[in-house]
């Protein structure tokens, strides 16, 4: 069962997501999703203002499945690598992939 948590460390609010045992590995997954999008946007040159406005969206949007408030399915993914000027989307099945398994 997942639980979303807010902490606060040092006065920053924090969004946490804990998982039970049987959905770790697909915790750490969605972590490893997460930043692998983050690295495409700044790799990209691209702010999430900037990116929201090719993808027609407010920047809360990208900011929010950056940091785990928001899922994006896999139309919605795929949306996101092309306005980041990518279009294999192997590169991500790899970067998901549990580290101790590749």
């Amino acid at each position: 069962m997942l639980r979303n948590k807010n902490l606060s460390r040092n006065g920053i609010s924090e969004r946490h997501i804990y998982c039970d045992a049987m959905n770790k590995v697909w915790c750490e997954k969605q972590v490893r999703f997460r930043h692998y999008l983050k690295d495409l946007r700044h790799s990209s040159g691209l702010t999430q203002r900037e990116l929201a406005e090719l993808l027609k969206k407010p920047q809360s949007y990208v900011s929010k499945y950056e940091n785990g408030e928001r899922k994006l399915d896999f139309l919605e993914t795929v949306e996101v690598f092309e306005a980041c000027g990518r279009y294999d989307v192997s590169q991500l099945i790899e970067a998901i992939k549990d580290p101790k398994n590749k």
